[in-house]
């Protein structure tokens, strides 16, 4: 797997869809993925996600040319989440974009949006869906999704299981297996803690060759196939795991906590092909990169503490929260293996190299941020949003033949919306 290029699983896209309901009780629910429905829940044209179906300008991974995922703006149930690997389909129920007017009422928002992650509805009566994906190309698919109440421990279960071939191009393939399972126990309406867990595996990942024009030509014809090499592939494994609680107290004081670990790692050597093209032809330099095996992983989360009272037609609150991450990350290590030109777009077999890895850039670094923030709304009326956050952040960076680099910073921050 290209680390630089693959930190992020994409879905495939489905050609079709067909829903079967799996009886687990004698009065089954109603199918979940049946009911989703992206375009009736979206409140906005921004983007959102509900289920398989998705709507907006926006996505997850792509908001007004930012990743929000890269600039830590990512959130699970409106809590501070560091994303490293992708939580899957199978905890939650989709995700929604909160940027511009959208965010208004958002507390500590970012300039470049968020991304909130929802966990899927545990659901009150057994049941269970199946979906079956064919297409494009030699993508198929199966995802299997139930949710097990137990009244006697006031617990709801919802887990599932997913296997999938996706193939963004034809050839291009790649299978993921997933499991996961998002269990909330609620002993009263004031209660509620919910955890969850998602694993991903990806195997023998097979990425298109990268082709660059050097020259004021066209590029040349490719073929659509693969004409990558048999063994230039890679796996990868990813998880996401974390722990929510929300209390309410009397007198409309509420706290809201959650502690998320996500890790992303490949687990064999991974490679790709860069193609060069210097002729109209399509004649290029062609050149064969390996990549070791690399890491990326974080502890993040969030407390917060909310005071709501009513003033007349203004309904008020106040918020405290603290939040931080602590991460770290081993990458680089790439060797390049020059070999002869070649015609882009025909399939030529080659012996694979035998590379020699270079040593590891390791890095880690840690972010603590406390703030206040007090939000007003009045109903048909408007609101307004006034917050501030002292950021300590630190970094620590080993670069292979160099000496350790530090760095820190403790800015403030300083926000309103109105």
């Amino acid at each position: 797997m290209n680390w630089g290029a693959q930190l992020r699983y994409k879905r495939g896209f489905a050609c079709w869809v067909v829903a079967l309901a799996l009886i687990l009780h004698a009065q089954l629910a109603l199918a979940q993925h049946a009911a989703d429905n992206a375009i009736t829940s979206a409140e906005d044209a921004f983007g959102l996600t509900k289920g398989t179906e998705s709507v907006g300008i926006y996505n997850d991974s792509w908001i007004r040319g930012f990743d929000p995922q890269q600039a830590g703006n990512t959130r699970i149930q409106g809590l501070y989440f560091d994303q490293r690997g992708y939580p899957g389909g199978r905890i939650l129920d989709g995700s929604a974009i909160h940027v511009g007017v959208s965010a208004q009422g958002y507390s500590f928002p970012a300039p470049t949006g968020i991304v909130d992650y929802q966990l899927r509805d545990p659901g009150d009566k057994p049941g269970a869906t199946a979906v079956l994906y064919a297409g494009p190309y030699e993508t198929k698919a199966i995802d299997v999704d139930a949710h097990v109440p137990l009244d006697a421990l006031h617990l709801r279960v919802p887990f599932g299981a997913s296997y999938r071939v996706d193939a963004a191009m034809p050839g291009y393939t790649t299978t993921v297996f997933e499991l996961g399972v998002a269990p909330q126990w609620s002993p009263n309406d004031r209660v509620s803690v919910r955890a969850f867990f998602d694993r991903r595996a990806f195997r023998d990942e097979k990425l298109q060759p990268q082709i660059y024009v050097q020259g004021a030509f066209p590029p040349p014809r490719v073929p659509a196939r693969y004409f990558g090499q048999n063994w230039l592939h890679g796996n990868a494994l990813g998880s996401a795991a974390g722990l929510i609680v929300n209390i309410r107290f009397e007198h409309g004081w509420r706290l809201s906590a959650g502690l998320f670990r996500s890790t992303l790692q490949d687990t064999s050597s991974s490679y790709t092909e860069l193609y060069s093209v210097n002729s109209p032809d399509g004649t290029a330099d062609h050149v064969l990169t390996g990549y070791p095996e690399a890491h990326a992983r974080s502890t993040s989360g969030e407390a917060r503490v909310t005071r709501q009272f009513v003033t007349g037609p203004w309904t008020h609150e106040m918020i405290l929260a603290v939040r931080g991450r602590t991460t770290d990350a081993q990458y680089d290590g790439a060797q390049d293996v020059t070999v002869a030109p070649a015609q882009v777009g025909q399939f030529q077999q080659l012996p694979k190299p035998d590379f020699v890895f270079g040593p590891l850039t390791s890095d880690s670094n840690r972010l603590l941020a406390t703030g206040i923030a007090w939000h007003s709304r009045r109903k048909d009326r408007g609101d307004f949003t006034l917050g501030v956050q002292k950021l300590s952040y630190a970094k620590r960076a080993l670069v292979p033949n160099t000496a350790p680099t530090k760095q820190a910073d403790r800015p403030w921050r300083l926000y309103g919306v109105l």
